[in-house]
């Protein structure tokens, strides 16, 4: 069996890179993609290390971080994602900020809109800002080992991100706390199903609306729910709605709005053969490639870890220390809603009802970049 692929990273001493070895890719590869491989073994100074630190593959390219201490794990973790994960890296931030349309194009625009409608940036912010300075500099650290791959490798992109033209912007701490913000919004289902269900009261009546969206097979809409629709008109024109529809469907063609699914399974001590816990972790979602999730492996003192992560978040979401496991699961409730609002203009302002009186709208201005356009 051959051996694993080494790769030894170096404190910035300015110590020249000696590569032992690199990977020879034969078939329809070209020589600039070869070029925007980083080596698979061999030695990189990398800035911002206190100590060496190794990162070793297996058969399947999954990699094992080794080092002296916790920061220069997390770096590593940085850098090792960015290798492998780069493209997905910028595509899930831009979607998160709603910004694919200036890597992308028009095409997108819909899409872009709705997140921002969402504004996961706001959820993000808030959500590191209350962290504790321990936790920030976690991911202040792991952006650093973003950045180094995004500052060695500046030039020579992967191939798919190169084409788009699109060049992309440093790593910031805040940018992992909006990734976790994604992650949570898409595993939230039901307001694709509220669109969707306002799509098709567009030519159904109310009445016919809870069989035909069940809260089970063969079981139509519970009755105190279906009486809420009772009085309403929910179809005629609706602004916004045909956008709003396009752009749930782009994200559900980018594996972000689509159906959940996940379970976990957890064995008593007393029921295994071993004596021990048992616990099965299945949390999944839609097929991609490249997957949504990743394994790693980390050593260091006082921490050891061995699961999946998502490029992007300085954490093994699911996985084992030696000592406990722990996974996550999609609870897949009704967490989310969708509002009619009555919306007009008042001066230069917008109002809009509430209790049968106009209240003061806040309005945020969006200015969107998109590919081969002028800003709109």
């Amino acid at each position: 069996m051959a051996s694993p692929a080494l790769t030894h990273f170096l404190p910035r001493f300015g110590v020249a890179a000696a590569v032992a070895g690199v990977l020879s890719l034969t078939g329809c590869q070209t020589r600039n993609t070869q070029d925007t491989l980083p080596p698979a073994s061999g030695v990189q100074p990398l800035k911002g290390l206190a100590q060496n630190v190794s990162v070793r593959r297996n058969a399947m390219g999954m990699p094992l971080i080794e080092s002296n201490s916790f920061h220069d794990a997390l770096f590593a973790l940085g850098y090792v994602h960015a290798t492998d994960r780069i493209t997905q890296m910028v595509t899930l931030r831009l979607l998160a900020q709603g910004r694919l349309s200036e890597m992308s194009g028009s095409d997108l625009l819909d899409a872009d809109r709705y997140m921002r409608a969402v504004n996961l940036k706001k959820s993000a912010g808030e959500l590191y800002k209350a962290s504790s300075p321990r936790l920030k500099r976690f991911f202040e650290v792991y952006a650093r080992g973003v950045n180094a791959y995004l500052f060695r490798y500046r030039d020579k992109l992967p191939t798919d991100l190169a084409a788009t033209g699109y060049k992309p912007e440093y790593w910031k701490p805040e940018d992992s706390a909006l990734i976790f913000c994604l992650l949570n919004f898409s595993q939230s289902a039901n307001l694709p199903e509220e669109i969707y269900s306002l799509m098709l009261a567009q030519t159904v009546t109310t009445d016919k609306l809870p069989w035909l969206t069940p809260s089970a097979p063969d079981e139509k809409l519970p009755l105190a729910e279906a009486e809420k629709l009772q009085g309403i008109k929910l179809n005629g024109q609706i602004p916004g709605l045909a956008e709003i529809n396009k752009a749930t469907g782009q994200l559900s063609d980018l594996n972000l709005l689509g159906a959940t699914s996940s379970n976990n399974w957890a064995i008593a001590p007393q029921r295994s053969r071993s004596g021990k816990s048992l616990l099965a972790s299945d949390s999944h979602g839609s097929l991609g490639v490249p997957s949504l999730f990743n394994y790693v492996q980390i050593r260091a003192p006082k921490y050891q870890a061995s699961g999946v992560t998502i490029a992007g978040l300085p954490m093994v979401l699911g996985g084992f220390n030696g000592k406990v496991a722990w996974s996550m699961t999609s609870v897949m409730g009704d967490n989310q809603d969708l509002f009619l609002e009555k919306i007009k203009r008042q001066g230069t302002g917008l109002s809009y009802e509430v209790g049968g009186k106009w209240q003061p709208a806040i309005v945020r201005n969006e200015t969107y970049f998109v590919k081969g356009q002028r800003p709109i």
